[in-house]
Order: structure tokens, then C-alpha cells, then sequence
């Protein structure tokens, strides 16, 4: 057989359609933490301690003066007039 007699060749497939892009992009970050600021390490025993100090000072004057006015006045009126 000769070549030219062969019957026509059929018309080849389309070429494949590209593949898709992707849509999709990376996964979204995560929330950032609310900002705090940092504790301020360096003297705080002293502080802490300052502050204690000044509390105890002022409860103390505030305990001391409760008592001279509902303790030591009624009392000194009571020996007052018992000697009297």
C-alpha cells in the first residue's frame, strides 16, 4: 500500500484545558495577644516593701488615735472623777 492512498488521519484531541490556580493563599494568622506591659521586676521587693511599711505606719496612727479617743479619754474622766 502506498502511503498516499491511506485514508486521511483523524484530526487530533484538544489540548487539556490548564489546571485551576489555586484560589486559596495561606491560612490567616492567628489573633495577636492584647499588648500588657512587662512587670517591672528590678526593685520590687523594695517597693513592695516601702508600701507595706507605710500601710502598717498609717493603720497603726489610725489604730492609736481610735483608741485614745474611745478608750483613754472615757477613762481619764472615770479616774477623774473617782478622785475627785
Amino acid at each position: 500500500m502506498n502511503p498516499c492512498e491511506l485514508p486521511p488521519c483523524p484530526p487530533c484531541p484538544p489540548p487539556p484545558y490548564p489546571p485551576c490556580p489555586q484560589v486559596c493563599g495561606p491560612p490567616p494568622q492567628p489573633p495577636l495577644p492584647p499588648c500588657r506591659p512587662k512587670p517591672t521586676m528590678r526593685g520590687l521587693h523594695w517597693a513592695q516593701t516601702k508600701r507595706k511599711i507605710f500601710q502598717a505606719l498609717v493603720l497603726s496612727a489610725i489604730a492609736g488615735t481610735l483608741v485614745y479617743t474611745l478608750v483613754g479619754l472615757k477613762r481619764r474622766e472615770a479616774y477623774r472623777d473617782f478622785y475627785e
